[in-house]
């Protein structure tokens, strides 16, 4: 039993430290986000909603995947 404590103790851990990196990217995403991403990547959406859009050939666009994952993840969800 004392082994199964210690999975989950781990394990709890991981996602808070995962959920705590998703928000830092989120706050990287919303504050930084235009002069990150210039020119070859927009936001599409309505004013509340947005996600990062880019070109497939852009360097950019696993980033903006990545930011897009931490949005939908972290503030999109509760909405």
């Amino acid at each position: 039993m004392s082994r199964l404590k210690a999975y989950l103790h781990v394990a709890v851990l991981q996602f808070g430290l995962a959920y705590i990196a998703l928000w830092a990217i989120t706050f990287v995403a919303l504050d930084y986000g235009p002069l990150m991403f210039g020119g070859s990547c927009q936001p599409r959406g309505s004013q509340l909603f947005f996600y990062w859009v880019c070109d497939s050939a852009s360097p950019l666009a696993f980033i903006a995947a990545v930011a897009n994952t931490a949005l939908s993840v972290t503030v999109w969800a509760p909405v």
